[in-house]
């Protein structure tokens, strides 16, 4: 189970790199497509950042349904990416029972997988980075990076 989280994580944070920065709100209120998109034209941008993940056919299925709010928009994109890897790290930590001392691993692993999640809803939280400019938007996407990363750490410690 966990490692299916796993390559969800992976998969959705594997956009960063090429992403210049995170937008300021959640994914619940991204502003609908703009009316001179062409049709297709955001599912294309889409499948483009996609074919640079670790896993492009999975990072498609569950981004494409973003593409419209995306706006072929790389922080809208990213972070749908890192709300949809805080979803499924929310789903799993739910779905683990906290257990007796005796099985000490388990809970070690439902430990690791809500500091992942909290580090994940840290990355998702940004505010105000679609509105900056210059080293403020390198140093952004670093301390995202970094939270991400941190995130991947604690979610492999299951695996």
């Amino acid at each position: 189970m966990a490692a299916v989280v796993g390559s969800s994580l992976l998969r959705s944070s594997a956009l960063l790199p090429t992403s210049p920065a995170l937008p300021s709100s959640s994914s619940s209120s991204y502003p609908s497509a703009s009316p001179a998109s062409k049709p297709g034209q955001e599912q294309e941008f889409v499948r483009g950042c996609c074919a640079r993940t670790l896993y492009p056919r999975l990072s498609v299925a569950g981004l494409e349904p973003y593409a419209a709010a995306a706006r072929s928009s790389h922080a809208r994109l990213v972070l749908a990416s890192a709300n949809l890897a805080l979803a499924a790290l929310a789903s799993l930590a739910g779905r683990i029972a906290l257990p007796p001392p005796s099985f000490g691993a388990l809970g070690d692993c439902a430990e690791a997988v809500t500091a992942a999640a909290d580090e994940t809803a840290r990355a998702a939280e940004l505010s105000g980075v679609d509105q900056v400019v210059g080293p403020e938007v390198m140093w952004r996407v670093g301390d995202t990076l970094m939270w991400l990363s941190a995130a991947m750490t604690y979610e492999e410690t299951c695996l």
